[in-house]
């Protein structure tokens, strides 16, 4: 390998380990609800295969685990929807139906899926598909003095990435964890994360992000 390639890459690897710093990151966990996730919710009950969904539990929960041994915020983002916040543009985004059974308010398909909240856990209710849409976020970030941003969750192309996207646009550093967010599609969930590498933040797999956090214990 040229010694500048070999120079170029240590700057790399010394920066996230700087922009992923625990002191500095919180980590943030979209939508894994059973609505999305369990075989008897709703994604499941409209026929798609929530397989690919489940698989984000374990590498999430070895995220997480390790992130609340390290002070580093955990914030469980939930969907909840219901009369006071549905409105006819949001209604109508989409051949859903006003009906939609996905996360209504107070009931078990919007309780989070295997993952629970811990005493020590941040939880924000979200209404779109942005996590800082209308909601507490940001001034939890701002009052937690963190300015780097750990993404995963689902689903990889509509809620995390729409949040991810408004996380940098409010100039928080963002990155995605690969195998801690999934997709019912694999072609739109590759495709957001070479969108994500290339133009918003750095892509790592729950096993990068440990050793970045934890280098002594590889």
């Amino acid at each position: 390998m040229p010694e500048e390639l070999k120079k170029i890459m240590v700057v790399v690897k010394i920066d996230l380990a700087k922009r992923l710093s625990p002191s500095r990151t919180a980590l943030i966990i979209i939508d894994i609800q059973n609505d999305f996730c369990h075989s008897g919710g709703g994604f499941a009950m409209m026929g798609h295969d929530v397989s690919k969904l489940q698989t984000v539990v374990e590498p999430v929960k070895l995220v997480s685990d390790t992130a609340r041994k390290l002070s580093v915020p955990v914030i469980f983002i939930q969907t909840e929807h219901d009369r006071t916040n549905n409105s006819e543009a949001w209604l109508q985004r989409a051949d859903w139906g006003p009906n939609s059974p996905l996360c209504q308010t107070d009931t078990w398909g919007a309780d989070l899926y295997s993952l629970k909240s811990q005493e020590s856990d941040i939880v924000v209710i979200k209404h779109r598909y942005s996590a800082f849409a209308g909601t507490s976020l940001e001034q939890v970030l701002r009052s937690l003095q963190r300015d780097s941003l750990l993404f995963t969750g689902l689903t990889t192309s509509i809620c995390v990435d729409s949040s991810l996207r408004d996380g940098l646009m409010r100039d928080f550093h963002v990155a995605l964890l690969a195998d801690g967010c999934a997709e019912l599609s694999p072609e739109k969930h590759n495709f957001t994360l070479d969108i994500v590498q290339n133009y918003f933040g750095p892509v790592l797999s729950s096993s990068e992000v440990l050793d970045i956090w934890m280098p002594e214990s590889g």
